[in-house]
């Protein structure tokens, strides 16, 4: 005795054409991330500049906010130019 498969509807085929897109989706992202790693782990490779931490904090409204990277604001600082 042989099963009959019921036909797929318009409906449910786009359903499971959406599920699995979405499924799929992040495999490039996963694929660029572990090649950033492996990238970034060889001896040699050029790594971003550190910037440099020095926090400034203000009172907002009662709230105190420390903001590490004020000097950043000015866009003539000469340290600023490698970022």
């Amino acid at each position: 005795m042989t099963t009959r498969l019921k036909p797929i509807s318009n409906q449910r085929r786009a359903l499971l054409l959406g599920a699995t897109t979405l499924a799929l989706a992040p495999w490039p992202l996963c694929a660029t991330a572990a090649a950033a790693r492996s990238a970034a782990a060889k001896p040699g490779a050029q790594r971003p500049p550190v910037a440099r931490i020095e926090p400034v904090s203000e009172t907002f409204h009662g709230q105190t906010i420390t903001d590490p990277y004020r000097w950043m604001e000015n866009p003539k600082d000469a340290e600023w130019e490698p970022f």
